[in-house]
């Protein structure tokens, strides 16, 4: 589970406001026993794992297996869709349910839409990834013009919303946050060398390559003068071999880490 629906089922549930949370399980922890929840939360969030149809891969195979998610999602919804006060959906997960609400075949609450950061209407590196993102563009634009709501993390990313015809009056900014262990009010600098730190997953338009280009391009010039800290997975064909840039992998203990270094990269 991404950060983000992570923490908007906890602060929904720690309002005690209840929570069907429907997912798909690619993650080593099992989903439904909610395990990262206090046992408080737990009462109000009601997991349910529906996971995504798999098919022979064709170019296109990712988009046409995610609407077949989208409608197994949509047949568990239907007998109760009067239950909801909202429905909150990301990426393509209420294609379907977005399509039969705006064809009139059904009456329900509003329903939301989070599509990330739009990265297939930004310039992208590479022709595969520019191939990818075409075949995404349309789905994406009548989704996000037939949803109730559309959720933006504000900035170029609304400005982008709205070129796809999508109204202001439709459009929701929320800005991703932090909790609030997050952030250090004193720094504890163990020494003289400058630490950095980059936290997150490993994706191509995060721009890892470009990093690391930077990178070995500082070590030649101040090797013993900063540090370069990666917590999450990082391929190993992606990782520099110096002793400056240390990766730590997926740890729990970030905070410790992060008090030790300065800037943050996310």
């Amino acid at each position: 589970m991404q950060k983000h629906s992570y923490y908007l089922c906890k602060y929904f549930a720690t309002n005690q406001i209840h929570v069907d949370l429907i997912h798909f399980n690619k993650s080593e922890h099992d989903i439904s026993k909610l395990e990262f929840f206090s046992e408080k939360e737990r009462e109000y969030i009601h997991p349910t794992i529906i996971e995504i149809p798999v098919s022979i891969g064709f170019p296109g195979h990712y988009i046409y297996n995610s609407y077949r998610h989208s409608k197994l999602i949509f047949e568990f919804l239907k007998p109760k869709l009067n239950q909801y006060d909202l429905i909150y959906t990301k990426g393509f997960t209420g294609w379907y349910l977005i399509n039969q609400k705006y064809k009139g075949k059904i009456n329900c609450c509003k329903i939301g839409v989070k599509f990330h950061g739009y990265e297939m209407f930004q310039p992208l590196p590479g022709i595969a990834a520019s191939f990818k993102a075409l075949l995404l563009k349309g789905p994406v634009k009548k989704i996000s013009q037939r949803a109730d709501i559309v959720f933006s993390y504000g900035g170029k990313i609304t400005d982008i919303i709205r070129s796809l015809g999508v109204k202001n009056s439709n459009i929701i900014e929320c800005a991703s946050g932090i909790e609030e262990e997050f952030i250090v009010e004193k720094f504890k600098p163990t020494d003289t060398i400058k630490r950095f730190l980059y936290l997150g997953r490993y994706e191509r338009r995060k721009g890892i390559e470009e990093l690391s280009l930077a990178l070995q391009q500082l070590i030649s010039k101040h090797t013993n003068e900063f540090q370069f800290h990666f917590i999450g997975a990082i391929p190993e064909d992606k990782k520099i071999d110096h002793k400056n840039i240390i990766y730590h992998g997926e740890i729990r203990d970030r905070i410790i880490l992060l008090e030790k270094c300065e800037p943050a990269m996310c």
